[in-house]
C-alpha cells in the first residue's frame, strides 16, 4: 500500500513548483488519512503530533503560489488515465457531474452567496448562506462495484460567463481535449436545458450529454415530406408530443427485457425515440424507461445510444452522490475556515437587493484566499481517489491492516472507509517503527526538528538570556558570531541546519524578533517549518533524491539563501555556511 502511495506522490510532484511546498503536501496528505476530527487544518497538526508551530506553515502551504489546485487536477488526470479501472462506454469515457452546496456563514469568505435548496430533511433550512460547488468524476468499476473517482471541482465564479449549468459541460470538453478522448457527460435533470446541449453540439460529437429530462418535456415529430408545388413555407416541426403521456398511449410498442438496475435484477420496459427538442434546436434521442422504481425519462445527444446502456449510464450518476457523502462525512474536505482580513463584513441574513457583493481593500489577496479554499478541497479528492484506488488494486492489504470489524462486511471491494483505516494504521506503524519510505521520514523530520526546537526554548540557557547579544542567529543583533561565540558557547553539528553571523541585525532560522526587527524564518518566536538552504544532500532534501521523488541533488545545509515552502523567498539577509552549527547549544 505505502509503495502504491509513494508511486502517486511521484505522478504528482510536476504540480508544485518547489520541493518544500510538496513535502508539506506529502505530510497535509498524510494527515487527513489519519486525522480523527475535522475541524480544519489544525486537525493535520493534531493527528500527526506536530508542534503548535506548525499550524501557520500549514496555512502559508495552502496560500502558496508554488502550487494551484488546477495544476493538481492536471497530474491527477493523466495519473487516472493510466489505471485499468476506469469504464468505457462504446470507445468513450464515461464523466459525471453535478453540484453540491455547502452551508458557511463565515461575514468574511469569499464567494459566500444566499442559496435555496428542496430538501426533504427537515433540518436543512430552503434558504441560506454557503459556496456552490461544481464537480466532476471518472467512473471506475472493478470487480462488478461501480464508483466515481474524483477529478475537478471548483466554487462556481459569481463573475463568469457561464452558468451553473453550462459551466460543467465546458470544463469536460477542455478536459476531453486535453487527454485526447471522447467523452460521455452523465447528468441529473438541472442540466436538462437548451444551452447545455448547445455547448455539446459545439464540440463536433466530442462530447456527449445524457441527462434525466423534466416531467413536463415536450417534443415534436419531424415534419412530413411536402407535397410537390405546395404553395407555402415548409414545416420545421411536426406533430407535438408531451413524453409523459406516451407511457399509456402507446404502451404496446415497449419492448420488455430483463437489466440490472441500482445492482438489482429488474424487468425492464422502454421505448427509444428519435424527437426534435426546440430548445437544443435539433433532434435529440429520447428513452422512456419504466421499472420498479417508477417511470422516467432520459435524452441524450448521441443519436446511437442504446437504450439499456442509458439506463446504465444514468443509473451509475449515483456514484458521485456517494463521492459528496464520503468527502464531506468521512474526510471532511469541506469543513474549511479561511477567511480573508481584507474583505468587508457581509450580514448573514441579508435581505434582497439590499446588499451589494462585498468589496475587498485587496483583492489579489482575497483572490488567494479564494484559491486556497479550493487547494483545500482539492487535497481531500485526492486523497479520496488514492483511497479508491488502494480498495481496488490492494484489496487483501486493506483487509490485513485494517483491523476493523463491521456488523454487515463490505463486498469483495473495501470500502472507503475500511481503506482510510488500513492506511492509516499502517501509517502509524511506520512512524513508530521508523521506517525509511519517503511518506514517514516527512513526517517524521517534522515532528523530529520542531520537538528538539521547542525543547531547547524552554532551557534556562537558550532562552532569557540577554537578546540583544545574539541567541543561535536568533536576535535582531550579533548573530551566531556575535551571540553564541561571544558567549564561549559553541554550537554542536547537526546534519542539514547551520548558522552565521556574517550578516549581524539579522536572524536566522526560527529566531524570534528583536528590537521590531524580523529576519528570515522568524516568525514570533516560532520555527517556521518547511525552509531550506541551499546546497548539501542532507536532510529533506535527501530523502527525495533516495526515494526518486525529485531530480537533481537537494539544496539544503550548505549556505546560500533560505527559502520559504509556501510564500516564496525570505527576505532577510542572513545566510548559513555550510556544515556547521546546531539547534542544541552545549557549553
Amino acid at each position: 500500500m505505502i509503495a502504491y502511495v509513494e508511486e502517486v506522490m511521484r505522478a504528482l510532484r510536476p504540480a508544485f513548483t518547489r520541493q518544500a511546498t510538496f513535502a508539506w503536501f506529502v505530510v497535509a496528505f498524510a494527515g487527513v488519512v489519519m486525522r480523527h476530527d475535522v475541524y480544519g487544518v489544525s486537525s493535520i497538526i493534531r493527528a500527526l503530533s506536530l508542534a503548535p508551530v506548525c499550524y501557520p506553515a500549514l496555512l502559508h502551504f495552502f496560500h502558496s503560489s508554488a502550487w494551484t489546485a488546477e495544476g493538481l487536477y492536471r497530474q491527477w488526470q493523466q495519473w487516472l488515465m493510466k489505471q485499468p479501472v476506469v469504464e468505457r462506454i462504446a470507445g468513450r469515457l464515461v464523466i459525471l457531474g453535478d453540484h453540491t452546496k455547502q452551508p458557511k456563514d463565515g461575514r468574511r469568505m469569499p464567494q459566500v452567496t444566499t442559496m435555496h435548496q428542496d430538501s426533504e430533511t427537515s433540518s436543512k433550512p430552503s434558504f441560506f448562506r454557503g459556496h456552490h460547488w461544481g464537480c466532476l468524476s471518472l467512473l471506475g468499476q472493478v470487480a462488478g462495484k461501480r464508483f466515481a473517482l474524483p477529478l475537478w471541482a471548483e466554487i462556481h465564479p459569481e463573475a463568469s460567463p457561464d452558468s451553473r449549468a453550462t459551466r460543467l459541460v465546458h470544463v469536460a470538453a477542455d478536459m476531453g481535449l486535453r487527454l485526447q478522448a471522447c467523452i460521455f457527460l452523465v447528468l441529473d435533470a438541472f442540466f436538462a436545458v437548451g444551452p447545455v446541449f448547445l455547448a455539446a453540439a459545439a464540440t463536433n460529437g466530442r462530447l456527449h450529454i445524457l441527462t434525466r429530462a423534466k416531467k413536463n418535456v415536450v417534443a415534436y415529430q419531424r415534419p412530413p415530406t411536402p407535397r410537390p408545388h405546395q404553395r407555402g413555407r415548409r414545416r420545421v416541426y411536426g406533430k407535438k408530443l408531451k413524453l409523459v403521456n406516451l407511457f399509456d398511449t402507446r404502451a404496446g410498442e415497449f419492448l420488455a427485457v430483463e437489466a440490472i438496475v441500482y445492482q438489482q435484477k429488474d424487468t425492464v420496459r422502454y421505448l427509444v425515440l428519435d424527437l426534435i427538442w426546440k430548445p437544443a434546436h435539433g433532434i435529440l434521442r429520447f428513452f422512456l424507461i419504466e421499472t420498479a422504481r417508477g417511470r422516467l425519462i432520459l435524452m441524450t445527444s448521441d443519436l446511437t445510444l442504446d437504450g439499456l446502456q442509458a439506463l446504465s449510464l444514468y443509473t451509475a450518476r449515483v456514484r458521485i452522490e456517494s463521492l459528496f457523502a464520503s468527502v464531506k462525512n468521512l474526510l471532511g474536505g469541506l469543513t474549511y475556515h479561511f477567511w480573508s482580513k481584507y474583505l468587508a463584513p457581509v450580514s448573514r441574513r441579508p435581505t434582497h437587493g439590499s446588499q451589494s457583493a462585498p468589496i475587498s481593500s485587496r483583492p489579489a489577496r482575497t483572490r488567494n484566499t479564494l484559491a486556497a479554499i479550493e487547494k483545500f478541497f482539492a487535497l481531500h479528492l485526492v486523497v479520496l481517489g488514492t483511497l479508491q484506488l488502494l480498495a481496488a488494486f490492494c484489496t487483501d492489504a486493506v483487509r490485513q491492516h485494517a483491523h476493523c470489524w463491521l456488523r454487515t462486511p463490505t463486498g469483495c471491494v473495501p470500502s472507503e472507509f475500511i481503506t482510510r483505516t488500513a492506511l492509516a494504521n499502517l501509517l502509524h506503524d511506520n512512524i513508530r517503527s521508523l521506517a525509511k519510505n519517503p511518506v514517514t521520514q516527512f513526517i517524521l523530520r517534522k515532528q523530529t526538528d520542531l520537538r528538539v526546537f521547542a525543547s531547547q526554548r524552554r532551557r534556562k540557557n537558550f532562552v532569557g538570556l540577554n537578546r540583544e547579544r545574539g541567541l543561535w542567529g536568533l536576535c535582531s543583533r550579533g548573530g551566531y558570531v556575535g551571540g553564541w561565540q561571544r558567549r564561549g558557547i559553541r554550537p554542536g553539528p547537526r546534519v542539514g541546519e547551520a548558522f552565521d553571523g556574517r550578516n549581524s541585525g539579522t536572524m536566522g532560522l526560527g529566531g524570534v524578533r528583536g528590537r521590531g526587527r524580523k529576519g528570515p524564518g522568524a516568525f514570533d518566536g516560532r520555527t517556521i517549518p518547511g525552509e531550506r538552504f541551499e546546497g548539501g544532500r542532507s536532510g529533506q532534501g535527501a530523502v527525495l533524491e533516495r526515494a526518486g521523488l525529485m531530480a537533481g541533488p537537494s539544496r539544503e545545509g550548505q549556505g546560500g539563501r533560505p527559502r520559504r515552502a509556501s510564500h516564496g523567498r525570505s527576505r532577510g539577509r542572513g545566510v548559513p555556511p555550510s556544515g556547521a552549527g546546531s539547534a542544541v547549544p552545549r557549553r
